[in-house]
């Protein structure tokens, strides 16, 4: 149960960030 909570939350924190990574990434480059 623990180990199945700790996992959602890194899914939902990551989800996030690799979504808006590249548009950073992207925005910095131009």
């Amino acid at each position: 149960m623990c180990h199945a909570v700790v996992m959602e939350c890194l899914i939902d924190v990551a989800l996030p960030v690799v979504l808006s990574a590249p548009q950073m990434i992207g925005t910095r480059n131009v």
